[in-house]
């Protein structure tokens, strides 16, 4: 799955490749009208192999044309909307009935906490702050500003949660086929039809509580309404931060031992229905078709549906993206281009780059084999709470109940050093 980026590195790639096939049939025609009679076909049938070759990069600039334009389409249609979003923002704030909308009263909000005591002085007054402004109804409380800063962050999200599938449900039990079964015919009416073979596994995933929280002191309030509350926002946008990296670290190595029993981390699994182990040599300065090799050995052992993911850290990756075959020929026509935190494209797979992944850790998994239940990571419950005792605190805090597994037999590869 290539991103925008990589497209248009693509296509300047082809490009270049259709100039150089174009000027070499260009020269073989010029050989060919000064050429001995013996020597025509053979220049002949090598301009054929050329124009070949011109007409398939002609096909896949065509392509690849036709896809950034899309691409392109729906950045600018986004735009557009975001500026009619502005601009119908702004219209709002000029009217007093919508003042939840503004900024404003996130920043009377984040005022608001500084100068009371605890949650019921805070509740009581904001309640009556929204009043005297004509806002009444228990589903009309915290400013949008606020729940746009807890949201905003997952705009962009590029990760491994968008390889995973999920279901809401707190405690979920697992059916697994691990025998691949056939359907088959009959051949008349009184042949005896042979019964069907079936293996089911069965366990159960649970969710546990996976939270980050984060106490900021009444002075901090107080020099926080001067900047308009944007210690307030930076709190929110950490602690959202926070949760998405927890599940992603739980999910994949598992280092967290109180998530462990909710969130099982494919690279720790114990279930071989699961997952097939595969040995790799990770500690080579560069890469060749050793190490490839072994890659594609690995990911050819998932037989979950789903197109293959990798995780690794960002040098393992890069060592991958300008790995060179038995010949000194580049694996990757991009082999130059810099690893990047988050999903990559390398020999023609999904690479996710993770700085928790260690030099010597390295994942592969069938994209929506991994099950997420529970609330999800991008939408936990926000909770706040202001008290006078014991130390005078406010209490920010984003939680969720989550629990994870693989569910699909062979669903991953695990690859471990020989």
């Amino acid at each position: 799955m290539q991103n925008y980026a990589d497209k248009i590195e693509m296509l300047v790639s082809l490009k270049e490749q259709l100039t150089v096939k174009e000027a070499s049939l260009t020269d073989l025609e010029v050989k060919s009208e000064s050429a001995e009679e013996a020597d025509i076909e053979t220049l002949e049938a090598e301009a054929e192999e050329v124009s070949k070759s011109i007409t398939d990069l002609r096909d896949q600039i065509t392509e690849l044309d036709a896809e950034i334009k899309e691409i392109e389409d729906a950045q600018a249609a986004a735009t557009e909307a975001t500026a009619k979003r502005k601009t119908t923002f702004k219209k709002e704030n000029e009217k007093m009935s919508n003042y939840l909308e503004t900024v404003k009263a996130a920043n009377d909000w984040v005022q608001m906490i500084g100068e009371t005591n605890h949650r019921g002085e805070f509740h009581a007054k904001w309640t009556a702050h929204l009043e005297e402004k004509g806002i009444t109804g228990d589903d009309i409380f915290m400013p949008r500003p606020v729940l746009d800063r807890i949201k905003d962050f997952f705009a962009d999200y590029s990760g491994v949660l968008n390889y995973v599938s999920s279901n809401p449900n707190y405690v979920m039990e697992v059916d697994e086929q691990t025998l691949r079964a056939f359907a088959t015919g009959r051949l008349t009416d009184t042949t005896t039809k042979v019964e069907q073979n079936f293996k089911f596994g069965s366990f159960v995933i649970n969710a546990g509580e996976i939270y980050s929280l984060i106490r900021m002191g009444y002075a901090q309030h107080k020099l926080d309404q001067a900047t308009g509350g944007r210690m307030y926002a930076y709190v929110i946008d950490q602690l959202m931060k926070s949760v998405v990296r927890g599940v992603e670290r739980a999910l994949l190595v598992g280092t967290d031992a109180t998530l462990a029993p909710y969130i099982k981390a494919i690279a720790t699994e114990t279930n071989t229905d699961l997952f097939s182990v595969k040995p790799i040599d990770l500690t080579a300065t560069s890469f060749s078709f050793q190490e490839v090799d072994a890659l594609v050995e690995g990911i050819e052992l998932i037989l979950a549906q789903g197109a293959p993911v990798v995780i690794c850290s960002k040098a393992t990756a890069g060592k991958f993206r300008r790995a060179k075959d038995a010949d000194g020929n580049w694996y990757n026509t991009n082999h130059m281009a810099p690893v990047r935190n988050g999903v990559n494209e390398i020999l023609g797979l999904t690479f996710i780059v993770y700085d928790f992944m260690t030099d010597d850790d390295l994942i592969a998994f069938a994209s929506g084999s991994y099950l997420l239940i529970g609330d999800a990571p991008t939408n936990p419950d926000f909770l706040t709470q202001y008290d006078i005792l014991p130390d005078n605190r406010g209490t920010y805090e984003v939680v969720g109940l989550v629990g994870g597994s693989l569910v699909e037999y062979k669903a991953a590869t695990v690859f471990e050093a020989p």
